[in-house]
């Protein structure tokens, strides 16, 4: 059973947020999957925050930084991979705020990839309808399934930028690839 999909504000703040913002400006130049520090923090501070909230045994799977930039970013409407039972998407850093939707009204986990190609236009869009809004700033986080919940966003506005972070987890019992 998986909560349904919920934001934390100030998940990290202060000096922490400033220096992952710094980091993530860093890393637009030279990679975003598993970076070391993101996956420090993923481990020793993501990792018992996502066991207290969801109230059982996870492992974190993989970490990604994904920059979004004036008019070039969208996230269509998706279900991500198994890696992603639970998913924490941090903001770090944005102009003005970049709304995620998710779909928590049915569970897309034994559909996956196929739900997009198998639904007429009308069903996927009857999806997006029943899609919450999520209003983020940078330091708040949203919680949910990403592998069970659809989730989208809109194409990010030509006067804007989101710097987000996924931390990534799976059941304690998942075999397989984590990354």
């Amino acid at each position: 059973m998986i909560l349904s999909p919920f934001l934390i504000k100030n998940f990290i703040s202060g000096d922490l947020l400033t220096s992952f913002q710094k980091h993530a400006d860093e890393l637009k130049r030279i990679g975003f999957h598993n970076d070391s520090m993101f996956t420090k923090f993923h481990r020793e501070f993501v990792a018992p925050m996502a066991m207290k909230l969801y109230k059982m045994p996870l492992k974190p799977s993989y970490n990604f930084l994904s920059c979004y930039h004036h008019g070039t970013g969208e996230c269509p409407l998706h279900v991500d991979r198994h890696q992603c039972f639970v998913t924490i998407d941090i903001c770090l850093n944005q102009l003005k705020p970049w709304p995620l939707y998710i779909n928590s009204s049915e569970n897309f986990d034994k559909k996956g990839v196929d739900l997009f190609f198998t639904r007429e236009l009308a069903a996927i869009e009857q999806i997006r309808e029943n899609s919450e809004e999520f209003i983020m700033e940078p330091g708040d986080a949203v919680c949910y399934s990403g592998k069970t919940h659809a989730h989208w966003r809109k194409q990010i506005d030509a006067d804007n930028f989101c710097d987000l972070v996924f931390f990534h987890f799976v059941e304690e019992n998942f075999e397989g690839d984590l990354g």
